[in-house]
């Protein structure tokens, strides 16, 4: 009997261990939204530009930021006046801070060329971040670039 108390209470012990506090709802983990989207043209493109968020949305460090998914909505002159033609974001990169494939991060910024750009063509830019377990943040603000067409 005393050694099956002396395991009940190793167990106790034993599954207590490594517990640092209460679970945390996942919408507490939410990276916090780009705030800081800029947009520079460039020949044949553009270069988007933001801040790497360091915290989520209730303001506590963020420490498993996973990477970014970047969204285009595309408007043609022809549909610029047009509410209804109006197209929605689509995605045209993601990458993971691990593997930035065509981005680049310095210090904490990221810095990624958009070149398959047309005149004539309106372009809005959105950004979202994710943490390792795909909790997304929300949209960044919006950057808008037209190109015109040569005559």
């Amino acid at each position: 009997m005393r050694k099956l108390l002396i395991l009940i209470a190793i167990l106790v012990f034993v599954a207590a261990c490594g517990v640092k506090g209460p679970p945390v709802p996942p919408e507490f983990v939410v990276p916090n939204k780009i705030k800081d989207l800029k947009v520079k043209k460039v020949d044949g493109g553009v270069i988007l530009r933001w801040t790497i968020p360091k915290e989520t949305i209730e303001g506590e460090e963020l420490t498993d930021l996973s990477g970014f998914k970047v969204l285009r909505k595309d408007i043609p002159d022809a549909d610029i006046d047009c509410p209804p033609c109006s197209k929605k974001f689509r995605e045209i990169y993601d990458f993971t801070i691990a593997v930035p494939g065509k981005a680049k991060i310095e210090k904490n910024r990221v810095y990624l060329n958009d070149l398959s750009l047309s005149p004539s063509i309106s372009y809005t830019y959105v950004v979202i971040s994710y943490n390792s377990g795909g909790y997304r943040s929300s949209y960044s603000n919006t950057v808008d670039v037209y190109f015109r067409r040569d005559k």
